[in-house]
């Protein structure tokens, strides 16, 4: 159970408790949860209504019920860098699908989370705000109720890196390219044109950081230049940044179901490596960065780009 207590203004005296509640942005479906509670909803320790009026003083106290994870628990490892009452941040691990299907039924991060929530008695299901591929890494938000959920969805700014394939002739540019399924079983993902039945937009914007290259007498058929980048996406399509750096012919290292080559490594160089957020409760900005990842780095240095170029990345704003 998680509880929220405003004491009301002058601002919003005569305003109804719904009034009130929508300015903070709660929705719909989660003011039905608290007037269907006998606790949800109290006013100076009172049950209240959501018409009722709000004077200046008032204690508005709001409880969000526990609600009931689904997924049997896994203590695989990922790495949590921040917690609090309302939100988790873990460093997912490459290998690791968010959500369980059909080949992953007790190997995801939703069963490491539910882990997470028996070891400290907690009931929450899994709510990742931001979701990333199987074999991407990186930084991603698990928000603890629907609330902080819906205030946290599409409001994240991520920021990746990318190591391609070939050398850029320009030193930053934006992919506007639409994206489409290739069918609706497929998970593929195909560059579409504006109007094309399935198409979503999509737009990547884009900085190269570094570039090297392979040791071809180490790597026999290597493809030699690589580009190290930094992403930033306004759209969050599914493989989205995969599908446009190949669109443009720079693939991802390691991507092979996007034309990139495996001999460096076995899984696509991408990595959320820094979310900046305002804390849907205390309003205070957050930023967390984690440019470093063990494979990540190791290809690096294979394409001759040094680690020491990620410094700047950690550092940076801070």
């Amino acid at each position: 159970m998680r509880v929220y207590s405003y004491e009301i203004s002058d601002a919003h005296m005569g305003w109804t408790v719904e009034a009130y509640l929508r300015c903070h942005h709660y929705s719909s479906r989660v003011l039905t949860k608290l007037k269907k509670s006998p606790t949800g909803l109290l006013l100076n320790g009172k049950h209240t209504r959501t018409v009722d009026k709000l004077q200046t003083g008032d204690i508005l106290r709001l409880e969000l019920a526990d609600e009931i994870g689904s997924e049997p628990p896994s203590d695989l490892p990922a790495e949590i860098i921040y917690d609090d009452d309302d939100l988790l941040i873990y460093d997912k691990p490459a290998s690791m699908p968010c959500h369980p299907s059909q080949r992953h039924r007790q190997d995801t991060l939703a069963n490491v989370f539910a882990h997470y929530c028996l070891t400290h008695q907690l009931s929450i299901p899994f709510r990742q705000v931001n979701r990333l591929d199987k074999d991407t890494t990186g930084l991603t938000v698990i928000a603890k109720n629907e609330y902080v959920s819906s205030q946290l969805n599409g409001k994240l700014e991520k920021e990746y890196l990318a190591l391609t394939e070939g050398e850029f002739d320009k030193s930053e540019g934006m992919i506007d390219t639409p994206i489409r399924r290739l069918n609706e079983t497929s998970t593929l993902r195909l560059p579409a044109k504006d109007g094309e039945k399935g198409a979503q937009t999509a737009h990547t914007r884009y900085q190269t950081v570094a570039y090297g290259k392979v040791d071809l007498e180490k790597y026999s058929g290597a493809v030699e230049g690589h580009t190290l980048l930094r992403v930033w996406i306004a759209t969050g399509r599914t493989h989205q940044i995969r599908v446009h750096c190949s669109s443009i012919g720079h693939p991802l290292a390691g991507d092979d179901l996007y034309g990139g080559s495996l001999t460096l490594t076995s899984r696509q160089m991408l990595r959320c490596y820094r979310i900046r957020f305002c804390h849907p409760i205390t309003k205070e900005w957050m930023e967390f960065s984690r440019p470093w990842e063990g494979e990540f780095v190791r290809v690096m240095e294979e394409t001759s780009i040094s680690e020491s170029v990620l410094l700047p990345l950690h550092t940076e704003n801070r």
